[in-house]
């Protein structure tokens, strides 16, 4: 019986530790995430939506409307609040709070202000929607090809702490794929890129006719080109 017992305790123990080192995992993970995305419990993160292109002033798109929804799910994840806003109602708040800011210059005057700004060497021709990022060309193919920048910034005024997350794509497609890039990859992001880093990187839609955001493929981390402006690469 004593040899019984001591196995039972023994399976109990065991049983403990390895359920212990599982919260743990899970509590350091979760910090890894909050901290890569500047949350803390009980925070609340600025989400910015651009117009429908092809709607009404201020309509939003279905597809701009799932991708809210998957910054949604990681605004919640981290215990924090997201606030939901357009693009015009938005006026200072840089990098008092972690903002998500979705959809091009063309449909979003915030991205376009973001771009503009903080990232000079980028642009985004409207009637194309070709994105140029320093020397380089991301086309844009009706049913076939989109692309979207991701990109991490911290500014404000004075000394930010808090994120400013772009999610850049030519149609709400491809916005869509971005979130869910943030979404899926927070952990290897928050691995490679410390709080404090600022980063931009451009993803490819492929076949979006047949499967819509499924097919993303990373096309690199375009930090260098993208904020640094073109004219003075050139030179």
């Amino acid at each position: 019986m004593s040899d019984l017992a001591i196995n039972l305790a023994a399976s109990v123990l065991f049983g403990g530790a390895l359920w212990l080192l599982g919260v743990l995992g899970q509590y350091r993970r979760r910090a890894r995430l909050r901290q890569f995305f500047g949350l803390a419990s009980g925070d609340r993160a600025a989400v910015i939506v651009g117009k429908d292109m092809w709607g009404r002033e201020h309509s939003v798109s279905r597809g701009d409307v799932a991708t809210i929804v998957e910054i949604a799910v990681i605004v919640k994840g981290c215990d924090a609040e997201p606030d939901f806003r357009m693009h015009y109602e938005v006026h200072g708040g840089l990098g008092e709070q972690t903002e998500f800011c979705v959809g091009g210059p063309s449909s979003n005057s915030r991205t376009a202000a973001h771009l503009r700004r903080f990232l000079p060497g980028v642009t985004q021709t409207e009637d194309a929607l070709s994105l140029h990022v320093g020397g380089d060309e991301y086309g844009y193919e009706r049913g076939e090809v989109a692309h979207v920048l991701v990109a991490r910034l911290y500014q404000g005024a004075d000394q930010p702490q808090k994120p400013l997350f772009l999610v850049a794509g030519q149609t709400a497609i491809s916005n869509h794929a971005g979130a869910r890039y943030l979404a899926r990859q927070g952990r290897q992001l928050a691995a490679k890129y410390p709080a404090g880093e600022q980063f931009c990187l451009i993803l490819r839609i492929l076949d979006t006719r047949s499967y819509g955001n499924n097919l993303v493929e990373y096309l690199g981390d375009v930090s260098e080109a993208a904020f640094t402006a073109w004219k003075e690469a050139e030179n």
